[in-house]
């Protein structure tokens, strides 16, 4: 008798084992299982043995053969579907033209540096956002730091999230940013040598919602290459009827860029990321309306392809250094450690401030190999996180509800959510979450009534959220 052997996982752990008797046509076995577990190829091979006659032996050696047969295919498709796009490889990189070069070098040199290139993306369609934006380029320069850092932007659908981070992506150089709108478990291993991560942007679509442990397991190599800045892995593959391990391997971890519109995020991602939020107030989304319009009434490009490239031409100049912090212990004593989190917190605060550093390093000092940092690169990458820092180190509020609450902590008659709505606080979501918030901390209480409209009153008007004051007492720069 023959048997043949079918196995496919679609997808899956685990996967569908079908032995069949090739003459009479019958399924002689038929099992959800996964093959790439040894202890369940032994017991397969057993039961099959027992019905087919065939030895254990044999039949364990096709189920691995099987098993690495499937994991090659499986390889080959997400390698094929989820690799980033590669420029073809003739294509040379890309440089700017001598005069985008100069202009650029002169860029360099001017203490406004960032604020012209926040400009040009306000210009380029980003309505306003400039604290936000301001963060995410510095993030994307931290790409030429050892370790880079990792931003997520939160917020609601529609407030402009994954359009503020693309478009920071275009004052990039081209050949410096990998755009993945979907990452599989496994598809990072799988990069080749012509699409090395480091001293690269990685932006990334919109994060999936992640409650299962599979789900928060899905995104641990993004995790491990972020942390480590390696990644590294044993898989089997079949040559000539043998299998044979193969260790893949990637070096290098770049920035990345990502949104999300939920909160269903892993502790253990947020723990690595800085998180940022967009404005959702009404004002911010008359000012978004008024900007689309005056430009579609203009029907002319705001930025030039010329100062494009000279924008995109600042990163292209820009040298990797190691960066010295010299005024980072004093920093250090003041920093609040209550929380295991201000470990990483602290990291990220003095990477941001390398990041300013390297950002405008033709306007800084050197000793050495080494970049100096400044106080001024300290208070912006503070400025800019600050709102991270509150919510992480001392549970303060977003600043939806710190918008929230200056707008309500005077009124003394009753409330509703949908009176919120209508003031333009924010979405419905968010204002809920605000809420929430404002009543576990006590200054609102809900009211007995409509569950449906949640009425409620500010009863606690001198409440204030604990605050940060991290640099007071810091050396004046100079």
């Amino acid at each position: 008798m023959t048997y043949k052997f079918w196995y496919s996982v679609d997808g899956k752990a685990e996967g569908v084992l079908q032995v069949k008797d090739v003459a009479s046509g019958e399924v002689v076995f038929l099992e959800r299982t996964d093959l790439a577990r040894s202890e369940n190829r032994l017991r397969v091979a057993e039961a099959i043995a027992r019905k087919t006659g065939l030895t254990v032996r044999e039949v364990e050696a096709e189920l691995a053969s099987q098993a690495a047969e499937e994991e090659e295919r499986r390889a080959a498709q997400r390698a094929a579907r989820q690799r980033p796009e590669q420029p073809p490889a003739s294509a040379p990189k890309w440089e700017p033209g001598s005069e985008a070069r100069k202009e650029a070098e002169k860029l360099l040199e001017r203490q406004d540096l960032l604020a012209e290139v926040v400009n040009t993306i306000n210009d380029l369609g980003v309505t306003g956002e400039r604290p936000l934006v301001a963060l995410a380029y510095l993030v994307a320069t931290s790409r030429l730091l050892e370790k880079p850092l990792y931003l997520l932007v939160q917020g609601e659908p529609s407030s402009g999230k994954s359009f503020i981070l693309q478009t920071v992506c275009k004052t990039l150089p081209p050949t410096s940013v990998e755009t993945v709108t979907d990452l599989t478990p496994e598809a990072l291993y799988y990069l080749t040598e012509a699409a090395p991560l480091k001293n690269r942007v990685l932006f990334l679509g919109e994060r999936r919602r992640q409650k299962s442990e599979e789900s928060i397991d899905a995104t641990r190599s993004l995790r491990e290459l972020h942390e480590a800045g390696r990644l590294s892995k044993l898989v089997p593959i079949k040559e000539g009827g043998r299998l044979r391990t193969v260790r893949l391997e990637i070096e290098g971890a770049p920035a990345i860029l990502e949104s999300v519109s939920h909160n269903a995020i892993p502790a253990e991602d947020l723990s690595r990321a800085i998180l940022a939020w967009t404005n959702e107030t009404e004002e911010q989304t008359r000012q978004v309306l008024r900007e689309f319009a005056r430009r579609k009434a203009s029907g002319s490009p705001e930025v030039s392809p010329e100062r494009l490239e000279t924008i995109r031409a600042v990163q292209w100049l820009l040298e990797p250094w190691r960066v010295s912090v010299p005024f980072l212990p004093a920093l250090a004593e003041k920093f609040p450690a209550q929380q295991t989190e201000a470990r990483r917190a602290f990291v990220r605060l003095a990477a941001l401030t390398e990041a300013s550093a390297l950002l405008h390093q033709r306007q800084r000092k050197t000793k050495g190999d080494c970049l100096l940092a400044e106080v001024d690169d300290l208070r912006l990458a503070w400025q800019l996180l600050a709102p991270w820092l509150r919510v992480r180190l001392v549970e303060g509020p977003p600043p939806s509800v710190l918008r929230l609450w200056e707008a309500i902590r005077t009124r003394t008659d009753t409330l509703t959510q949908a009176a919120l709505i209508k003031m333009g606080l924010g979405a419905k979501s968010t204002i809920g979450r605000a809420l929430t918030y404002l009543e576990r901390a006590g200054a609102i209480g809900f009211l007995e009534g409509d569950k449906k409209t949640k009425p409620f009153r500010v009863v606690n008007p001198a409440w204030r959220p604990e605050d940060l004051d991290l640099l007071g007492g810091m050396p004046p720069q100079g």
